[in-house]
């Protein structure tokens, strides 16, 4: 969950088979000239691989793998078991800081109050 100024599509995840998969989907969007604009890197929460991209027409899509299954053996954890020291945005500690325009990205797409 993210605050967010209002209802809106965050981003579309694509769960991919695995991270060789992730990697090689990243790979040929570079190829077509859409770099990663956060990650790759592993979420807290989900624990899950991750990649994020703007497609075309300005969408944030993620690339993931690796999602944490939850199952009547998980343990609920609350935010402080995903605090990392200040500038960190991952697990890994590799993903640098999302930029403010795919933060911009992240709020284009709003929903409508009905």
């Amino acid at each position: 969950m993210a605050r967010g100024e209002g209802p809106s599509l965050n981003h579309m995840a694509y769960e991919m088979a695995n991270m060789d998969g992730l990697m090689r989907g990243a790979g040929r969007l570079k190829t077509s000239g859409f770099n990663s604009e956060w990650g790759v890197g592993r979420h807290g929460p989900g624990d899950n691989v991750f990649a994020y991209f703007i497609d075309p027409v300005g969408t944030v899509i993620e690339y993931t793998a690796e999602v944490l299954q939850v199952d009547d053996g998980y343990v609920v954890r609350g935010p402080s078991e995903w605090a990392w020291p200040p500038g960190r945005t991952d697990h890994w500690g590799i993903a640098p800081p999302k930029a403010d325009h795919v933060k911009a990205a992240q709020t284009a797409v709003p929903y409508a109050d009905v």
